[in-house]
């Protein structure tokens, strides 16, 4: 997981994704704002790979907002499109709430699944996902309080708002040189 603030040239962001990528090679993805909206950019292959490719990964950097990424390696479901993070999750009226990604692993998903299936769909298979949605119906404070064991999630808000939820795992924060 990272996060990039405002400024953050698109050199600096891969430099850092690619000095963190280590066995998290099963998918890249990122968001951002743009427009009140989320653009969001995800594969289902390695960053490496993707660079390799000429993909113009992170290309809207220097960016205004705050930029999330996220770095797969596969717990829950395939490797997949509808599984690569980040999740955007909209509220009651179709409208982009939340982008959300994570490391870690989700223990309690099939539940929150079940009880969640009558009301939400899900299109992908991981506990990701899952979370993503239980934390737009409760919010990352009270999911923070309640889940206790589930590694840290990155939420971005559409208002520009990032929560950074630590549930169990590493945090880490490096500060860029400028």
């Amino acid at each position: 997981l990272a996060s990039f603030p405002p400024g953050t040239s698109r050199k600096q962001a891969l430099e850092i994704l690619v000095d963190m990528q280590g066995h998290s090679t099963d998918g890249v993805g990122e968001a951002h704002i743009k427009d009140g909206d989320f653009v969001v950019n995800k594969y289902p292959k390695s960053l490496t790979k993707m660079l390799r490719r000429g993909v113009p990964f992170l290309s809207h950097l220097p960016h205004n907002g705050i930029t999330i990424c996220h770095l797969r390696s596969s717990t829950h479901g395939h490797n997949t499109l509808e599984n690569t993070h980040p999740f955007v999750i909209k509220d009651e009226k179709n409208k982009d709430k939340w982008a959300i990604c994570h490391n870690g692993v989700f223990h309690e998903h099939n539940t929150v699944r079940l009880s969640l299936s009558k009301t939400v769909t899900m299109k992908g298979q991981t506990d990701t996902e899952c979370a993503a949605h239980l934390i737009n119906i409760i919010g990352p404070e009270k999911f923070s309080e309640e889940i206790d064991y589930a590694g840290v999630f990155l939420c971005l808000n559409v208002s520009g708002e990032l929560f950074a939820v630590k549930t169990g795992g590493e945090l880490v924060f490096i500060k860029l040189p400028d």
